[in-house]
């Protein structure tokens, strides 16, 4: 089935609302509506459905309660936290608010089940945000990298040469114009196949040819359906080795591909207010991973 998690980790958030320090650079981010309890309680029961419908497919699931108040972002742990076989990847952030979701309680709680993990800590680098930034291609050892000011080339090099991967770097302007923040909103791999937005397919896009040399079905998503997060997916695996498809209830899209279950999560007020979608909630587990 390929390299493909069958343990997510999520982290509930103390207290949200939309982080104007953020807002800047995350197109898809919109402003409050509401007070930060409203947002918070509504938050709070979005992210607790999510978890049910995780357990209820059978996948594996940790859940870490963040303690900090002043991390509106919290519950994007897949930014700061990477795990791949044997390693922790403690990211750099771009901005302080999201710099402080850095929690080395879940972080000794995951050196517990695994005391062997090597830690690469990045976070005197400039900006790389995880796997927002990174879209691994693990079958082929590709790391592709929509660059940013949130997704800095110069780091990325660092972590690939760690990693013995190729780093494949694009850019890539939403309609008006302005840099896309983060490289998982406009591009998803998994072993069953690739969502991606129609210019990063396109006969002149730089990444087309390697995106195409993968021979896994491509899925072309026009802006509209980017920005309802039609490309913020995630393949899973289950106890049963099961293959299912996570992404939003905002876009559903069908498909032939041969997943045993899709799970549409519908978190418009996490979308709303976070500017991102349930592959953003899911910090992937590896570290006992031997593919």
């Amino acid at each position: 089935m390929g390299f493909v998690a069958s343990q997510v980790i999520l982290v509930r958030p103390h207290t949200v609302w939309s982080n104007p320090e953020t807002l800047a650079t995350n197109s898809f981010q919109k402003g409050d509506s509401g007070s930060r309890s409203e947002i918070t309680e509504k938050i709070h029961q979005e992210f607790d459905q999510v978890v049910a419908e995780l357990k209820g497919a059978g996948l594996g699931v940790i859940v870490h309660q963040s303690q900090n108040p002043e991390t509106p972002d919290s519950l994007f742990p897949n930014n700061w936290l990477v795990t791949l076989s044997g390693l922790i990847i403690l990211c750099p952030m771009a901005t302080h608010s999201r710099a402080a979701e850095v929690d080395l309680a879940l972080v000794e709680l995951l050196q517990a089940s695994t005391p062997k993990a090597k830690v690469i800590d990045l976070r005197t680098h400039a900006p790389l945000e995880g796997t927002g930034s990174l879209v691994f291609d693990h079958e082929q050892k590709l790391a592709y990298a929509c660059l940013s000011p949130r997704t800095h080339l110069s780091t990325a090099e660092i972590l690939c040469a760690n990693l013995g991967y190729t780093l494949v770097p694009f850019e890539c302007l939403d309609p008006d114009g302005n840099q896309v923040y983060h490289t998982n909103v406009v591009l998803s791999i998994g072993p069953s196949g690739i969502w991606a937005a129609e210019p990063l397919l396109s006969s002149n896009s730089p990444i087309a040819e390697s995106l195409s040399s993968s021979k896994r079905p491509l899925f072309p998503l026009s802006w509209p359906e980017i920005y309802r997060f039609a490309a913020n997916c995630l393949e899973l695996t289950n106890q049963n080795q099961e293959r299912i498809l996570v992404r939003s209830s905002a876009q559903p899209i069908a498909t032939t591909l041969p997943y045993d279950k899709v799970i549409e999560v519908e978190i418009p007020t996490i979308e709303h207010h976070g500017g991102g979608s349930v592959r953003c909630l899911l910090a992937e587990n590896f570290l006992s991973a031997t593919s």
